[in-house]
């Protein structure tokens, strides 16, 4: 069903959800949207305007839930800070990483267009937010080309990045694996320090596992190697490479040895 700017503005086609929940944004948090997030940037003013009235701001912090996976996408949401991890539902507690995205950017898109179920979201560094209808969203996909545009560029780049992920997981040797997702943690929630890249949460090994998909037992006797080496060392819950070349050197073996390559790492 086709909704107009009229209907949106008046609630029509909105879901439950939306309706429970106070919407609306301040102008001074509409102001910080556009001038942080590139795709709000995009937006005329009938844009903002949708987005003022409809979009909730929300603050999430470390290891909550934004979405769950196979939930049906009642939203669309805008990472305005912080950074996530997508992972797939558990199955034999499990919950094998998809990838790993930072702020600005948007997730659910392709759920809210197409209704296919979510992934899971969960954030790794306190996060700002703001969800918007997936009818409201909808809306500016067709109406407002600008955004569409830039729109497609940030998929464009979030499928390199979660393809990257997919096709190096399942067939890499374990240690490259561990190596790869490592630097990708890393680049997501590392902090410089005089002894190497700190990561700023606290990490298991299970939880590192269930990234995997793998049995704690295998990532155990992986991340034995780094530890033996010097390449990784725990302090007080919170592993830290030391030697991230070493890794670097780990991942690139890996990839030329599958004549692929992978994505350098960024900080953005």
């Amino acid at each position: 069903m086709r909704h107009t700017l009229r209907d949106i503005r008046a609630g029509g086609g909105m879901t439950n959800v939306d309706n429970a929940v106070g919407q609306g944004l301040t102008k001074a948090q509409l102001s910080r949207a556009i001038e942080v997030h590139p795709l709000l940037a995009a937006l005329d003013d009938d844009g903002r305007e949708l987005l003022a009235r409809q979009g909730r701001w929300v603050f999430y912090r470390t290891r909550r839930s934004i979405t769950r996976g196979g939930e049906v996408a009642d939203a669309v949401v805008f990472l305005l800070s912080g950074s996530v991890r997508l992972y797939s539902p558990a199955v034999d507690g499990r919950e094998p990483t998809l990838g790993f995205l930072s702020g600005p950017n948007v997730l659910s898109v392709d759920e809210a267009l197409t209704g296919e179920p979510l992934d899971a979201v969960q954030v790794l560094a306190a996060s700002e937010v703001i969800r918007l209808s997936s009818v409201s969203f909808r809306w500016m996909v067709e109406h407002q080309s600008r955004f569409a545009i830039a729109l497609c560029k940030q998929q464009a780049q979030n499928a390199r990045l979660r393809a990257g992920t997919e096709r190096s997981f399942p067939f890499e040797a374990l240690e490259a694996r561990v190596a790869r997702l490592l630097l990708r943690y890393a680049a997501t929630i590392g902090q410089m320090t005089a002894d190497g890249i700190v990561l700023a949460h606290p990490l298991s090994q299970e939880a590192l596992a269930r990234d995997l998909g793998v049995s704690r037992k295998l990532l155990n006797q992986a991340m034995m190697s780094f530890k033996t080496s010097g390449v990784l060392v725990k302090r007080r819950a919170r592993y830290c490479i030391v030697d991230q070349a070493a890794l670097l050197a780990q991942r690139g073996r890996a990839s030329a040895h599958a004549g692929g390559s992978s994505p350098m790492i960024s900080r953005e």
